[in-house]
């Protein structure tokens, strides 16, 4: 998951705004004016080392791998090359799930709360406030599944990768070919929150399957449900 994402899960494990802002950031550092380094804050590092944490049990998700597995076999089935259908797979999915928890209001608040929180460790960095403003302006609804914003974020983030770069008849037909993907994403969504919620055993008092039934029972119906 992205940076949204991040917010979610951290927010279940611990609601402070700057331990969120924490989680968020090392998917944020093009906002920076360089590597976080030392943040002189024990909140936001320990919400960066949960962002470490989250990653390491998210990318072995087996809900995440089969996305993954199955977005990438729709991109090379159309046409995409081997570097640019695996470097924009494991994005593509990601932003789709971002996209997805960024439809409930309860974690929207979430976002922009964590998106307003000014430690003096982050206010002392005039880029980053920059960027965190910039984001906080454009609201929860910047992420989103729309082809423009796909197309977008993935040639920003692969564009200087020359062996990952997709080429514009690459992209469009990769975005072509996942038409369907956000609403197998959609689907599945509970899955992945199972997945992730061995992040909080003997942390939380109550069991983790309440993690699941708690931010599950946030997420929006499911058409024709």
């Amino acid at each position: 998951m992205n940076y949204f994402g991040h917010a979610v899960i951290a927010h279940a494990y611990r609601p402070e705004p700057a331990f969120v802002l924490g989680a968020m950031l090392p998917d944020l550092l093009h906002l920076a004016d360089g590597p976080l380094g030392e943040l002189g804050d024990a909140t936001l590092e320990q919400g960066v080392a949960f962002h470490q944490r989250t990653d390491a049990v998210f990318h072995a998700s087996p809900t995440f791998v089969a996305w993954c597995r199955e977005a990438l076999d729709l991109a090379r089935r159309a046409g995409v090359s081997k570097g640019p259908a695996r470097g924009m797979t494991h994005l593509v999915v990601e932003l789709i799930i971002d996209a997805k928890l960024a439809l409930v209001p309860v974690w929207q608040d979430v976002y922009m709360n964590a998106l307003s929180s000014r430690p003096r460790a982050i206010a002392a960095r005039s880029r980053l406030t920059e960027g965190l403003d910039w984001l906080r302006a454009r609201g929860p609804g910047l992420h989103n599944t729309s082809a423009e914003r796909l197309r977008r974020a993935l040639g920003a983030t692969l564009g200087r990768r020359p062996r990952l770069a997709p080429s514009e008849v690459e992209l469009d037909s990769a975005l072509s070919a996942w038409a369907g993907l956000p609403a197998l994403v959609e689907a599945d969504l509970p899955a992945l929150l199972g997945d992730l919620a061995s992040l909080f055993t003997g942390v939380r008092e109550t069991q983790t399957a309440d993690f699941v039934r708690e931010l599950g029972a946030l997420l929006p119906p499911r058409k024709g449900d």
